[in-house]
This record gives structure tokens, C-alpha cells and sequence, in this order.
């Protein structure tokens, strides 16, 4: 252990009050990373320093078992919000997540089936994805509606309507 980790010990109290890293940090004049760090390393030696998130925040060194429970709960409660955020960056959509912000229902516009008419007739085109994390796609288009676009060319092979 250092030195610093035995300063930051005396100012952790073990009653009712509490203390933050902030408040540490500024009284001992170092980072509330170094307070961190400092905490994590009496942690490992043994040193009971749980914190309690809500109501009276802050840490303190626990007594009994019911301020250890205390403590625990915020732990296990933050292991839940950390497992959580795991699962949706895990579950993050790496090509694709910017159609998702902009546009939630891409993804059911670019699929299924289209009705299309062309000179008077009805033909589907049906389009699927190639996957759960891409635009890139399929579509499946009759035979016939080609054959139309071949009826609509002029003599230089261009489409023309009407």
C-alpha cells in the first residue's frame, strides 16, 4: 500500500457519515481517479469500504453486518446497470445502428412485398436483407416485369413512358 492510501483511510468514516471521492479528492488535493485507485487497493487489503448510492451517498468503512448489506445492495445494484449496458453494446447493431436512430422502421420499408403497376399491370417485387445488421438486400422481381420494361424502349434502348 502507499502512503496516500493511508490518508484517504483516515478520512473514511465508519458511522453514520459519509464521504465522497470528490470531498477526498479536494482535501487531500489529488485526482478522484487516485482516490479510486487508493479505495480499490485498501478494498483488496481487507479494509470493509462499501458506499451507499442513494439517500445518504457517499462511503464509509461498514461495522456491522446490516451497514455491509447496506453496502452490498449498491454494489449488486451496480453490477445489474453494468451487465445491463454489456447486453447493449453486445447487442449493438455495428453497421446499421445510425438507420436505427433515424429511422426506427427502416428495416420493415426496405422488406416484404411492392405493388407496382406498369402499362396497365400489377406485378409484386419482393425485397428481404441479407441479415440483421445490413442494408444490403435482396429483391425478387417476376419475369414479366422485365419483359414490360423491354416493351417501353425506343430504338436507342432508352425507357420511355408513354
Amino acid at each position: 500500500m502507499k502512503d496516500i492510501d493511508f490518508q484517504v483511510l483516515k478520512l473514511i468514516p465508519s458511522s453514520e457519515k459519509r464521504i465522497t471521492t470528490r470531498e477526498i479528492s479536494k482535501l487531500l488535493r489529488i485526482s478522484e481517479r487516485q482516490v479510486f485507485s487508493s479505495t480499490e487497493r485498501l478494498k483488496k487489503a481487507g479494509v470493509p469500504i462499501v458506499s451507499e448510492r442513494i439517500g445518504n451517498k457517499g462511503m464509509f468503512i461498514a461495522r456491522t453486518e446490516e451497514e455491509r448489506q447496506i453496502g452490498l445492495t449498491s454494489f449488486k445494484n451496480q453490477i445489474r446497470a453494468m451487465e445491463e449496458r454489456l447486453k447493449q453494446v453486445e447487442n449493438a447493431r455495428l453497421e446499421t445502428w445510425n438507420y436505427d436512430l433515424k429511422d426506427p422502421q427502416w428495416r420493415e420499408r426496405a422488406t416484404g412485398a411492392q405493388l407496382i403497376k406498369l402499362n396497365g399491370k400489377e406485378f409484386t417485387l419482393n425485397f428481404e436483407l441479407s441479415g440483421d445488421d445490413t442494408t444490403k438486400g435482396y429483391a425478387t422481381i417476376p419475369d414479366e416485369f422485365f419483359a414490360e420494361i423491354e416493351k417501353m424502349k425506343n430504338k436507342d434502348g432508352r425507357v420511355v413512358n408513354g
